[in-house]
């Protein structure tokens, strides 16, 4: 055989070795899963702001949280296995789980706590700001090797969600000065008391085998490998062509899933919100009429789909449906353009002819700012269209994220603002419905203000009484439901679609894409 024809036939060999892993992972499952991820892991840590996705991901299958979400967002025990709240409401003491140890061997002591939480206190560390600047204000301590104990400066019962930070090895972090924890692994192997642990690392590739002395039970995976891509197209490529089993996506088409297919979508909820924003200082927002017949005008189901992208859940009121505190049995916010029109009539805005009614001679028109994500500028022009149709203007301009944020809704220079913003941990409303939230941290821009709604939140902060709670947030749910201080447009979700056969995934609330592994030791595929 020449060298030529071989040269030749070379590539197609590749490609029928490659089409044969594909058939395998279609047809035989096993007890390894191989998952696509976009992107490529720097230092495989969770806690510093410059993680990339593959970083997260790895954090969630080898680190674990003091505590962490369930489906419907409460807070469930991790590695601490109980806490306990003073009567003041200021100090917190976790119990760590006995007998929990790293993979490296050595046990969990109340010390990698302490050791991990004044990382993220520490000035030099790339921890994200907010996580940094809660903490900062916050002491810890440790009465004995199991106890953790967190004092705040005031009573906060939300405070739960600040404590899902991965919790990092103390003598492994005493070998690397903070500034660089996030060019360089804690550890090598990184070493943590999760699931799994790193068996080898790759340039395009980690793989993790199943730890067999896992608090929680051993998997019944024995491999997770997760390969890296450049891209969601290369990503999706995979995914069609059986060389991954599963990934997360932002868009589904062109993919094998659905009822019959050899992928099943499944949706997680993150806990942010895509966010027509109100500054209360505009003449026109600060009308309550003008503000309940926007909610009317706008088809949140159409705005929550961009072409072949289904950007989230849309949104019937202002509280996210998916947490445990929602009341289904509530008015709910409903799509009623004539409604929205009868509204405005009662209020005085009167249309005309053509172009946006008016009111004693003041137009009813606004400006709307964006940033200028292609899918976010879409959805505002969406938004214009629908409120155009009722007799309202607003008349649309965008720009780069950190000028939308920084240069505009930040300075409160901006009447209305397509904004996307994540819940504080907890689901803490406080920061942004809250009339004392109106500069940084908080994210009340608009400068909303209700003193019914401002009890109401400071109430749910001070109690720790998850029925009592409950009650006050179906209290505050009817009031921003009548009050409309914004209108939420959609709920964003996480799409992850895996082998149809792969069962074990439960869908729900997460802090992020990577929270879908808090059940991984329960997947396994059907035989």
């Amino acid at each position: 055989m020449s060298r030529r024809l071989v040269l030749i036939l070379l590539p197609v060999v590749v490609a029928a070795v490659a089409t044969a892993v594909a058939f395998r992972l279609r047809q035989e499952p096993t007890d390894i899963l191989v998952e696509g991820v976009v992107g490529m892991p720097t230092a495989f840590n969770p806690l510093v702001w410059t993680a990339t996705r593959a970083d997260l991901d790895v954090g969630a299958l080898i680190y674990d949280s003091l505590v962490k979400f369930d489906p419907d967002g409460r807070l469930a025990p991790g590695l601490a296995e109980g806490w306990t709240v003073a009567d003041d409401g200021k100090t917190v003491s976790f119990k760590l789980r006995a007998g929990v140890r790293w993979h490296d061997g050595r046990p969990l002591r109340a010390a990698d706590v302490i050791a991990t939480v004044k990382l993220i206190q520490n000035q030099d560390a790339p921890v994200p700001e907010d996580l940094a600047g809660f903490w900062r204000s916050a002491q810890v301590e440790a009465p004995d090797e199991q106890t953790v104990k967190v004092t705040l400066k005031q009573p906060l019962s939300t405070f739960l969600g600040y404590a899902t930070f991965k919790v990092l090895p103390a003598h492994l972090l005493a070998q690397i000065p903070p500034k660089e924890l996030g060019s360089r692994p804690v550890g090598d192997p990184p070493v943590g008391t999760g699931p799994f642990r790193v068996a080898e690392v790759r340039p395009r590739q980690v793989t993790l085998e199943a730890n067999s002395s896992y608090f929680l039970g051993q998997p019944r995976l024995k491999r997770i490998v997760l390969q890296f891509f450049p891209d969601e197209a290369a990503l999706k490529a995979a995914l069609r062509n059986g060389q991954v089993e599963a990934g997360v996506v932002e868009d589904l088409s062109g993919l094998p899933a659905g009822e019959g297919e050899s992928l099943t979508e499944h949706r997680f909820f993150r806990s942010s919100v895509v966010l027509l924003m109100f500054n209360h200082r505009s003449p026109v927002l600060a009308d309550r009429a003008v503000r309940e017949a926007i909610v009317y005008s706008l088809d949140r189901t159409r705005l929550a789909r961009m072409g072949n992208h289904e950007l989230g859940l849309p949104a019937d009121g202002p509280i996210p449906p998916f947490v445990w505190f929602y009341r289904e049995d509530f008015r709910r916010w409903e799509y009623n353009p004539d409604r929205a029109r009868q509204i405005l009539d009662e209020a005085g805005w009167k249309a005309g002819p053509s172009g946006p009614r008016e009111k004693d001679g003041v137009k009813l028109s606004f400006s709307l700012i964006t940033n200028d994500d292609p899918l976010r500028v879409s959805t505002a022009e969406e938004v214009v269209r629908q409120l155009r149709r009722v007799g309202i203007e607003a008349r649309l301009s965008a720009a780069g994220f950190s000028g939308l944020v920084n240069d505009f809704v930040a300075q409160r220079k901006f009447e209305a603002a397509l904004v996307g913003l994540e819940f504080n941990p907890g689901f803490d409303f406080y920061s942004l419905w809250h009339s004392a939230a109106d500069r940084r941290p908080g994210l009340n821009f608009g400068e909303y203000a209700n003193r019914q709604v401002d009890d109401l939140l400071a109430r749910i902060r001070t109690t720790w009484d998850p029925a009592r709670q409950a009650q006050l947030y179906a209290e505050l749910q009817a009031v921003l439901t009548q009050e409309v201080p914004g209108v939420p447009i959609y709920f964003p979700v996480v799409h992850y679609v895996a082998d149809s056969r792969l069962t074990g995934i439960k869908p729900g609330v997460v802090l992020d894409a990577a929270d879908r592994f808090r059940d991984v030791i329960r997947w396994e595929f059907s035989r």
